[in-house]
């Protein structure tokens, strides 16, 4: 969930200084996620038609694997963070 993330990550930059934000980003990202999840099925289809284009079949088996790694766990637990 792109946009979402977008509004999580901004609630993590911006609340800790602007605490009334809270409430109004919290909002957007319930907003959000509805309207992402009645679209999930036709967005995945795009981003996997975009994948596609760009990288073998091989190599996104690969880029599966790295993120199904240790590191690649890391990576995506941290990457909100940095």
């Amino acid at each position: 969930m792109i946009a979402p993330g977008v509004v999580e990550s901004a609630k993590n930059t911006f609340v800790p200084t602007h605490p009334q934000l809270l409430a109004q980003l919290s909002e957007v990202a319930t907003m959000l996620r509805k309207e992402y999840d009645s679209k999930r099925a036709e967005i995945l289809d795009e981003v996997a038609k975009a994948y596609a284009v760009h990288f073998s079949e091989q190599e996104l088996k690969d880029i599966v694997a790295f993120f199904k790694s240790p590191v690649g766990k890391k990576m995506l637990a941290q990457e909100p963070i940095a």
